[in-house]
């Protein structure tokens, strides 16, 4: 039955993807790889994250359909590897959820042979063989095409062999049949995932609780709480000075040129946030071990919760500095992507509140953050910023011939919204890099349609 579904999804990814633009197809073939997935794994524990992660497949392959920004892509390949890995381990951290995913499309054809067992060792003798006859056959076959593509640019006797041959079979796609072959064998690493076994064991052995050290050094300790303490005092005090300065700046913007409120956007606010990053790291750090545990660390934790709080007020000042400069200047990928650091930081900045309070370790700060922020770009790929950004500008009198240009075709039915289609499709586009071409919005095959280029082809004033 494996072997049937994985040469199934090959033959469907090349009738979906060989030679055409991503849309639909995403969405039919990320249903169907659902089901085989299931089918296959019969015996699936069925957890939260491994839910989640597969909603988020079909969420984000319905994104792409819909507007295909490159957000929803990102989020798309994010959540694949997530689903594989706790198909694999549902009880898994994110992390190793994410390197579990990443090893079986790549090696998990071969995962019996990295991995026997007494039990499975008749499977995995058969699960080689197929892998060994796949790139016996796969090698070759992909040196064979490399170096024709070589030697027929090098001699024209050659290219004219090739040509003549190729002729006789002109109504035979090559590269469909290499497009199937190769999709096959990815089909077939991924259609029953397994773990790294050193990574599952190390990551069951690791929870999230800080554990108690049995001994204490007294005189050690007392150290690294002066230490902790004195650090925190003078970093408060400091962080205390530069909201001052913040505060004037931002009660004052009228008197500040364009040229500072750009450095202070582009320079200060991403000297800010790596600030916000290297505080969050020295409270993890200071709280790592035995000062959780002592009676005498409340004035540390007050310290630490008060340089938390003043962190969080200096996220609102940038961000009501890049607001301010968005109003002034329009809006970019750039600007929006300082928001969403922003708001990221803010989360690290909760998350190390709670493994303060909580005596958490360091894992427990990795799993957490790393959910979020793949739960933010989850979120991130259903909007459209494409259109997003060029509405926002073209209703502000930002519009920039160039910039709407740069964030085609995701924006097309906002430019036949606006009266700017004809002015963007038809200006110079040589001197900028390659965009598809406005003939596909209406030329699309049904493996491509999306809906926001039917939407913009289809529209009338």
């Amino acid at each position: 039955m494996k072997n049937i579904l994985s040469i199934a999804g090959g033959l469907l990814f090349a009738l979906l993807f060989h030679d055409q633009l991503l849309g639909i197809n995403v969405l039919i073939f990320s249903v169907f790889l659902i089901i085989a997935l299931l089918v296959s794994n019969k015996k699936v524990a069925w957890t939260w994250p491994l839910t989640a992660s597969m909603i988020g497949v079909v969420l984000s392959a319905v994104a792409i359909a819909y507007h295909g920004s490159t957000p929803a892509k990102w989020s798309y390949f994010a959540c694949i590897f997530l689903f594989l890995g706790y198909l694999a381990y549902p009880r898994a951290s994110i992390y190793i959820s994410l390197i579990n995913g990443v090893y079986n499309s790549i090696l998990g054809i071969f995962h019996g042979f990295l991995y026997p067992s007494a039990d499975s060792q008749e499977k995995s003798i058969q699960k080689i063989k197929y892998g060994e006859w796949i790139l016996g056959i796969g090698i070759p076959l992909v040196l064979v095409v490399v170096f024709v593509s070589f030697y027929s640019n090098v001699n024209p006797v050659f290219d004219k062999w090739l040509n003549t041959i190729l002729a006789e079979f002109e109504y035979i796609d090559f590269l469909w049949f290499f497009t199937a072959s190769v999709a096959t064998f990815l089909m077939l690493n991924i259609i029953q995932p397994n773990t790294i076994e050193e990574l599952k064991q190390a990551d069951a052995r690791q929870g999230n609780l800080l554990t108690p050290a049995t001994t204490i050094d007294p005189s050690s300790v007392k150290t690294e709480l002066r230490i902790g303490t004195l650090s925190l005092i003078a970093l408060n005090v400091l962080l205390v000075l530069v909201l001052i300065s913040e505060f004037m700046f931002l009660t004052h913007l009228s008197d500040f040129t364009a040229a500072d409120l750009s450095k202070s956007v582009h320079q200060g606010v991403y000297s800010s946030i790596a600030s916000v990053v290297v505080a969050i790291c020295l409270i993890a750090f200071v709280f790592r071990g035995s000062i959780n545990w002592l009676k005498s660390n409340q004035t540390i934790k007050l310290l630490a919760y008060g340089w938390m709080v003043l962190n969080s007020f200096l996220l609102v000042t940038i961000a009501m500095k890049t607001w301010e400069y968005i109003t002034s200047y329009g809006l970019t990928e750039k600007r929006i992507g300082v928001l969403i650091y922003l708001v990221l930081c803010l989360i690290g900045i909760i998350t190390v509140f709670i493994k303060v309070q909580g005596a958490f370790n360091f894992a427990f700060l990795m799993r957490k953050n790393l959910s979020w922020s793949i739960a933010v770009l989850a979120v991130l790929g259903w909007i459209n910023w494409s259109a997003v950004i060029s509405r926002y500008n073209i209703k502000h009198d930002f519009d920039n011939t160039y910039q709407l240009y740069q964030h085609f075709p995701q924006n097309a039915f906002v430019l036949k919204q606006t009266n700017h289609y004809e002015e963007v499709t038809s200006h110079d586009k040589m001197r900028y890099s390659k965009k598809i071409d406005p003939s596909h919005l209406q030329d699309r095959n049904w493996q491509e349609f999306n809906y926001t280029f039917y939407k913009a082809s289809t529209y009338e004033k």
